[in-house]
């Protein structure tokens, strides 16, 4: 029955005869069957439904009612917000305190809302998703360095870990949340406004958090269902899988991406000038023009001759050897350092010694050597930590970087390092025999023993030694040994009650590149040959690396002639009683004064000789050419520290090389005219801490996950703001169900018959959409007539 109502707008009296505004509106409505009037069966006048919010609806043509608009109220509009940040407490409390006793009911509600304050407030709830991940890929891209620690409470950094990866869950919960939001707006749109979709679209919002929806019955009626419009297939597909995916790779992808790094970074570096060539300060030959002078004859009276500190490897190296022979126990673990004294610094010495012991791993070398860095060098190091330990505070106080808050690892440099390791074989003492003793000949594989044509007086010294009744050291001139392909020769000779024990020696001597790192607390200098440090070089029969390896960086060859060498085994006192080689052949027991008799034999004994040799070579070519030291003037004095920060936007690269600009610029500077004549070294430091960092396979595939969800998201929010549409209408299994059970059986429908399940997907084919009856939804297979479509702000039930 169709009723025209007419009102009018006016002034006029109530009841009450006061004057009030009177609203007048024209238009006609189709009663319900059971209705004639709008006055209930108990006579009482009924509410005209103008609209949900007690406004009129904007006159249209009663022939074109799926086009008309309602207003949304405030009640309403919050309503839909609370719901779309899943605050139902609240809702509740809106819906039964509120909302007018009328409107209190159940599912009358307003499904689709187009206003956009309103979407603009329930679409907010993804920014948080968002705003995190924006935040976490910017620490990421900036690289940014935290600290040795955690920030927050010292010493607790395993809680700080519990507390990210709780931080991590949240974010993937909130972005599954958000890519729920996504599909379920989808599916909500083509079931309300548009032309529907296959039955099993329902469902696909609830399980995109499973894999298993990939190869579901769902998912293939979804693939396979019709849809009036191909292109709206193919979003529909693109999306749900890039959605399932996403959704699948965010709990990784944010526990990776929110949890930082601790390594080891480059934070700043600079070059330092020294007035000497390379040549000069890594000579080819050593001879007694890079001794300090005639001083240096007696051991240990001056701090920079090639003998200075004796005594301390002596009483600190030497004297512990005897007790790691101990072969019947496996504590027996080989001395590997002494510090001696430099320069300005203190010098590492670091050692290994040709001998079986039972734990191999503390012994990797087969051969003897040793290492120790240039006295110049190290004291320019250490002198550089001082410097980058207050570039960090002024740094820090200038809010420059963060390097304040890490632990210097390394303050060192890449430069030449005097290396070298001897050979000495035994030889039976017979003055006779032209071809004794026997010396490692380095030119051939296995380094055999060959003869040498020592020249007369070598020969006269050999027959002297059996009235021998201490310790002697000789080195083998030049001509001695050209056949030998080593940079000095030498032969020992150790008293014994009977005859003595002759050993023929050979050292080859390098400057060899490598890392020379400084503790500045302690003014202590080392020098590793190898990056990971630790170990000192492995050498053996078939691995020819210490003498071929000219690939990477050269190792340069050192002559020792006889004007250098004479200083190695000075005497030790002016009294002329003692020489360094007696001193130390007497305190690793090879020798005993009182019995002339020696103690250790074999190959026991050529180890530690060929120890001796190496001890005192490595620490006098590090004391060659003492007079050279750093020059050069800061560029800028009152801002030198900026100099020396590596750049932030260059960031954190832990495989920069060392003369990059990752190890900041340079803080010194030179003449022109001296740059020819000196010696540039390149200085870095080194930072441990925790940081966000990107170059790491793991952290990129997060990375490509989190750009992907933040495109996803920023689009969603996009096009909601710009439509001004949002809906929170069943986004729950109850809501689904409760629909469902609304939706009377059609005689189309799928859902008859399949009360125990279905076998096939031709049920979840067939294209169903959402439609309003009589302001009730209702769930109806698809029709080409729209005249019941959704409308937008109207409360349905």
């Amino acid at each position: 029955m169709r009723t025209q109502l007419d009102f009018r707008i006016g002034r006029g009296k109530n009841t009450r005869g006061n004057t009030e505004s009177i609203l007048s509106y024209t238009s006609q409505y189709e009663l319900p069957a059971d209705r004639n009037s709008f006055f209930d069966e108990n006579g009482r006048s009924d509410t005209i439904p103008l609209n949900p919010m007690g406004l009129a609806p904007k006159a249209q043509d009663h022939h074109d009612s799926n086009h008309e608009q309602y207003s949304i109220g405030h009640v309403s509009r919050l309503e839909n917000i609370l719901r779309h940040w899943n605050l139902y407490l609240p809702y509740l409390v809106i819906a039964n305190r509120i909302k007018s006793k009328r409107d209190r009911k159940d599912g009358d509600m307003v499904v689709i809302v187009k206003d956009r304050w309103a979407t603009a407030v329930s679409v907010a709830v993804h920014l948080f998703p968002l705003g995190a991940m924006v935040t976490l890929t910017y620490f990421i891209q900036k690289q940014y360095f935290i600290g040795f620690e955690l920030a927050g409470i010292p010493g607790q950094d395993a809680l700080k870990f519990f507390a990210l990866q709780i931080a991590a869950k949240v974010l993937e919960l909130l972005v599954v949340s958000c890519l729920k939001s996504i599909v379920f707006t989808l599916v909500r749109r083509e079931l309300t406004r548009g032309n529907g979709m296959p039955f099993s679209a329902l469902a696909a919002a609830g399980q995109i958090s499973e894999p298993s929806f990939l190869w579901s019955k769902e998912f293939l009626s979804l693939c396979t269902g019709k849809f009036t419009i191909l292109w709206k297939r193919l979003v529909a597909i693109f999306t749900m899988i890039l959605c399932i995916i996403l959704a699948i790779a965010i709990a990784p992808a944010s526990a990776t991406a929110m949890t930082p790094k601790n390594g080891t970074w480059p934070a700043g570096g600079t070059n330092m000038y020294f007035n000497g060539t390379l040549d000069q300060i890594f000579p080819s030959i050593l001879n007694e023009s890079h001794v300090v002078g005639d001083m240096c004859d007696v051991g240990g009276s001056h701090p920079l001759c090639p003998s200075t500190e004796w005594n301390i490897i002596r009483d600190s190296f030497v004297a512990n050897i005897p007790d790691r022979f101990q072969t019947d126990t496996y504590l027996a673990l080989p001395i590997r350092s002494v510090l001696v004294r430099g320069g300005e610094s203190i010098l590492r010495l670091r050692a290994g010694m040709r001998a079986h012991f039972h734990i191999n791993k503390h012994q990797p070398n087969k051969f003897s050597t040793a290492i120790m860095p240039h006295v110049v060098i190290a004291d320019s190091v250490v002198k550089f930590g001082e410097q980058w330990d207050d570039a960090k505070n002024f740094a820090h106080d200038e809010r420059i970087n963060r390097w304040q808050y890490g632990r210097t690892v390394e303050a060192g440099s890449y430069s030449y390092s005097p290396a070298v390791f001897s050979l000495c074989k035994y030889s039976p003492y017979d003055p006779t025999n032209n071809a004794m003793p026997l010396v490692i000949n380095l030119t051939a594989l296995g380094f055999p023993a060959t003869s040498v044509k020592f020249d007369a007086i070598t020969r006269q010294w050999i027959a002297g030694l059996s009235n021998l009744t201490t310790p002697e050291l000789r080195w083998l001139s030049a001509s001695e040994q050209t056949s030998l392909s080593s940079s000095i020769g030498a032969l020992i000779a150790v008293p014994n009650s009977t005859v003595p024990q002759i050993f023929g020696c050979v050292t080859d001597a390098r400057w060899k590149m490598s890392r020379i790192i400084g503790d500045h607390t302690q003014y202590i200098a080392h020098a590793d040959l190898d990056k990971g440090g630790g170990d000192i070089i492995d050498v053996t029969a078939t691995n020819l690396g210490w003498l071929d390896d000219n690939i990477t960086l050269p190792w340069r060859r050192v002559e020792l002639q006889p004007g250098f060498v004479q200083y190695l085994n000075p005497w030790i006192a002016s009294d002329k009683n003692s020489t360094v080689i007696q001193e130390f052949v007497t305190e690793a027991g090879m020798w005993r004064p009182a019995s002339g008799t020696r103690l250790i034999s074999g190959y026991q004994a050529e180890s530690l000789v060929e120890t001796f040799l190496n001890l005192m070579i490595v620490n006098g070519m590090s004391r060659s050419s003492p007079y050279l030291q750093q020059i050069g003037t800061l560029i800028h004095p009152k801002s030198w520290w900026r100099d020396m920060m590596a750049p932030s936007w260059r960031g954190l690269n832990p495989d920069a090389p060392y003369t990059s600009t990752d190890f900041g610029n340079n803080a010194y500077e030179i003449p022109a005219e001296d740059q020819a004549t000196s010696l540039t070294v390149r200085m870095y430091a080194l930072e441990s801490g925790y940081a966000y960092m990107p170059h790491d396979t793991a952290i990129s595939l997060s990375m490509a996950v989190l750009y992907v969800c933040m495109i996803a998201i920023t689009l969603f929010i996009a096009v909601s703001l710009s439509t001004g549409i949002s809906s929170s209408s069943w986004d729950s299994p109850t809501e689904l169900l409760a629909l469902a059970l609304n939706s009377p059986q059609q005689d189309k429908g799928i859902i008859e018959n399949y009360g125990a399940g279905t076998t096939t997907i031709k049920s979840m084919q067939q294209m169903y959409a959402l439609r309003g009856e009589d302001n009730r939804v209702e769930l109806q297979p698809f029709e080409e007539d729209d005249s019941h479509k959704i409308r937008y702000n109207k409360k349905y039930h």
